[in-house]
């Protein structure tokens, strides 16, 4: 979610921005400001990549496709946005493509930190949904309206072995 949430924000902020992802049948071309193409018809495409002259190529994730990425799109810079920790698969190869990446962005400072990243890196902040963002108007109503429910919404190794310890001490 957190990629259609920055597609939207930066198609909002006057960018044209491609989103190149797997699409249910029917998908339209442009949704909420943001072209869709699929993949991985058109990330595999040179003539996509050509047509489109990208400014920037941000990949979530999947470090391993920055060779590919870098000769598809050869004048792009290179951002790989990375979430995931480094015992993931998915990004065990990013050290080893730091000569394709432009920079790495992680959600976190400390993030960056236990990523030991060592080409050009940036932290954020870890963010939060826009639905979620102004839910409540000040602290004092959000701690009135807190009970000692949650929802987990990641994959059970990302903590939720803590979470399950943790959460009935959480008051």
């Amino acid at each position: 979610s957190s990629v259609a949430y920055l597609a939207r924000h930066l198609a909002a902020r006057g960018h044209a921005v491609t989103l190149v992802t797997l699409l249910p049948p029917g998908t339209p071309e442009m949704v909420m400001g943001v072209r869709h193409a699929p993949f991985p018809d058109a990330g595999d495409d040179p003539a996509f990549f050509v047509a489109s002259d990208f400014d920037a190529v941000i990949a979530v994730s999947c470090p391993v496709l920055a060779p590919h990425l870098r000769q598809m799109a050869p004048r792009a810079a290179q951002v790989h946005w990375i979430h995931m920790l480094p015992d993931q698969s998915n990004v065990t190869p990013l050290n080893d493509m730091t000569a394709q990446i432009d920079c790495a962005v992680f959600v976190s400072n400390f993030h960056r930190t236990v990523m030991r990243y060592p080409g050009t890196a940036q932290g954020i902040g870890n963010g939060i949904a826009p639905a979620l963002e102004n839910m409540f108007a000040s602290a004092a109503e959000l701690k009135a309206a807190k009970q000692n429910r949650a929802a987990y919404t990641s994959t059970p190794f990302r903590g939720l072995g803590v979470l399950s310890y943790a959460f009935p001490q959480a008051g």
